[in-house]
């Protein structure tokens, strides 16, 4: 999968995942051409967390009610 469609995936800006793929976070690989591969079989892991932070930052964005 190329790393703009996984980032699509991920709901995140290429440059996000591409940072990761610099920062040796990310099992991928890089053809001739410049394209960056990203081997999906061992990517949930970073789903996973790029889920949790944007479901965290979703709650501290909202304002809870005031109790009174």
């Amino acid at each position: 999968m190329t790393l703009k469609t996984f980032s699509n995936r991920l709901g995140v800006h290429y440059k996000t995942v591409y940072g990761y793929w610099n920062k040796g976070m990310l099992n991928a690989f890089q053809l001739p051409t410049g394209m960056i591969i990203v081997d999906i079989r061992d990517t949930d892991p970073l789903e996973n967390a790029f889920k949790d932070k944007v479901l965290k930052k979703k709650r501290i964005g909202k304002k809870e009610p005031d109790a009174g």
